[in-house]
């Protein structure tokens, strides 16, 4: 079941978050906004070897690309560039910042309600641009940013000091992703929580002690607050005495969270989380941390919930570097279903994104949802155990311009006559995957302001692993068959060093939305056996294929959709108004495999399976 592997070659579209030691950020002044802030070092660009002081000086125009040159170069030269994130690459801004002769730039991220307002390692876009820069670039968050440019809208002179600080006695540090546990599931349908493993909530911290001495008595501790009512539904600190060496890192099992018997229902719920020991610290701004996880009516996702626009909250974007891109790459969400028996799985919810100046225009995406049939019960999951259940695409309009957008797909069943897959039974393993097929830059949605890598631990320590532990798998190899899944794994390519975590891998979660809902269906959308009678021959067929249908009552309009294996329509077919019908199909240029007949009428619609052969 160890997927700790991966294919080489991947790249950040725009990049992750990631924590070094020693490295701090502090304001100076305006007094009102002074202190200790966060940031994230570029993976580009020049690291840290002092402490660098100046003044912070926005760039006009704000967003620094090259489509709009920076025109207060003086003012930049000799200080502290800040850029607006938008509009361009990031290693694009800063090197143009650069050559203003800014000493380093300071990147502030975009809408906390669009793209999740924290800071993240800007990633390399151009390998050309960002083997120039030379100076230190950090992004701060969104809410930062804010900060700082409404001090110097008010006409405050913003000063910094950020870069390598020297050890302290004792340094607590945590953060907000490798360094907590987080729920199983960044978002999960309060349907399929009906008992305490259902949603094991373990909370834990794993903090290192970056001082010169020995932190005594060290003790975490997290508080679960419902957001919407603000309603506090846990509140625990551990009881072990924990003493964490210099240099070392030490896991504390804080509590388990009993959600069934202890939450408010739909919503966000926020886990905050500290560490402390009997030292007083003078950096305590990393003693804290932040989780969070979604219950909502009918969304499951391994990435959070933007629930401004009900879609899954999106960070960054991966996909291969050009070198390595193979015509092919899939992304899939592993889910154990305990009880998913008699709900229907409706659509699936993502972003992609493709590099400048590519657009989406015409891109075809094609999403699948894999169930697994352990038929030897060994628990692995083989590429010949993997059934489709359900599928579909979605071709963005030829005029598109934009280079990302939405998709949401509505899948259709391939088990059965239902309009949805309904789901058989209870705790089946399920795949939710998003799949593009052609040459194209493509870049799929993550949600880094989860990180896994604690969570897998726990469960590998415990003997409990099941797939549902990973947050993604990944291939770029075309399938001989469903899916090539014994052939999927993490990232682990050595050129995303700074957004690795445990063993190596990268356990950021991949944000694609998997919609259930409980199964109605309405007389008036599926036809019964005694609506209509549909009979296929030959079945297997080799060039045409035979159709004799008799329906009950007449129908004003008969349509006929030929669709294949994956959810694609193929072609489709207007017939006259009737009641009974001899329909012919030639077949002869369709591939060997699978296919659907779907037949519409003005009261609904009856599916039958074809082969193909050759």
């Amino acid at each position: 079941m160890n997927r700790l592997l991966l294919l080489l070659g991947f790249v950040a579209a725009l990049g992750l978050s990631v924590q070094a030691q020693k490295e701090l950020a502090f304001i100076n002044a305006p007094s009102s906004i002074a202190g200790q802030i966060d940031f994230v070092r570029a993976g580009f660009g020049g690291e840290f070897t002092s402490v660098i002081s100046g003044e912070g000086i926005k760039t006009v125009p704000a967003f620094a690309c090259n489509s709009g040159p920076i025109t207060n170069g003086a003012a930049i030269s000799g200080n502290i560039a800040l850029i607006d994130r938008g509009n361009c690459n990031f290693d694009e801004k800063c090197l143009n910042a650069q050559i203003a002769g800014a000493i380093m730039v300071i990147v502030m991220n975009s809408n906390s309600a669009t793209l999740g307002g924290p800071a993240f390692a800007m990633g390399v876009a151009t390998q050309a641009i960002a083997d120039q820069i030379t100076i230190p670039c950090v992004m701060v968050s969104f809410d930062e940013g804010n900060r700082i440019k409404n001090a110097i809208t008010s006409g405050e002179k913003v000063t910094f000091s950020i870069g390598l600080f020297p050890d302290q006695n004792v340094d607590l540090r945590i953060n907000n992703l490798e360094k907590i546990a987080h729920a199983p599931a960044g978002t999960v349908p309060l349907s399929q929580i009906k008992t305490a493993a259902d949603f094991d909530v373990l909370v834990a911290a794993l903090p290192t002690n970056d001082g010169y001495q020995e932190a005594t008595n060290v003790k975490a501790k997290a508080t679960i607050t419902h957001v919407p009512s603000g309603t506090e539904v846990f509140n625990s600190t551990s009881t072990d005495t924990i003493n964490i060496l210099p240099d070392s890192t030490t896991g504390i099992l804080i509590a388990e969270y009993p959600f069934v018997s202890n939450n408010k229902g739909l919503g966000q719920y926020k886990i905050d989380y500290s560490v402390s020991s009997d030292s007083t610290e003078k950096i305590i701004k990393d003693n804290i941390a932040t989780s969070s996880f979604y219950v909502t009516k009918s969304a499951y996702s391994k990435a959070r919930w933007n629930m401004a626009a009900n879609e899954p909250l999106v960070t960054t974007y991966f996909g291969p570097s050009a070198a390595n891109r193979t015509g092919f790459l899939e992304m899939l969400s592993p889910y154990r279903l305990n009880n998913g028996q008699g709900y229907s799985i409706d659509s699936l919810v993502f972003r992609v994104l493709v590099s400048s100046p590519s657009t989406l225009a015409g891109v075809t995406m094609e999403g699948y949802i894999y169930r697994w049939d352990d038929v030897n019960q060994d628990g692995e999951a083989t590429n010949d155990e993997m059934m489709i259940a359900a599928a579909g695409t979605y071709t963005f309009p030829s005029g598109t311009t934009a280079s990302s957008g939405l998709v949401r797909m509505n899948l259709e069943n391939f088990s059965g006559l239902e309009p949805h897959y309904i789901i058989p039974e209870n705790e089946g393993l399920y795949v939710a995957a998003i799949r593009y097929v052609g040459d194209a830059p493509m870049f799929f949605p993550f949600d880094f302001g989860i990180d896994y890598g604690i969570n897998f631990q726990i469960r590998e320590a415990a003997q409990a692993l099941d797939w549902d532990a990973y947050p993604y798998l990944q291939t770029t190899l075309t399938p001989a068959g469903v899916v090539s899944f014994e052939e999927a794994g993490l990232f682990n390519d050595s050129g995303l060093e700074p957004y690795m975590g445990y063993s190596g891998a990268f356990w950021g979660a991949l944000a694609t939305g998997m919609i259930m809902s409980e199964q109605v269906v309405s007389n008036k959308d599926l036809l019964t056996d005694a609506d209509v009678q549909v009979q296929l021959s030959p079945n297997p067929a080799t060039t045409e294929l035979v159709a004799k249908i008799k329906l009950a009552q007449p129908t004003t309009s008969m349509v006929y959709h030929i669709i294949d294996i994956n959810g694609r329509l193929i072609t489709q077919f207007n017939d006259k108004s009737g009641q009974e019908y001899v329909s012919k199909f030639d077949v002869s240029e369709l591939p060997a495999g699978q296919y659907i007949l779907k037949v519409q009428t003005d009261k609904g619609f009856q599916k039958a399976n074809f082969t193909v052969v050759k």
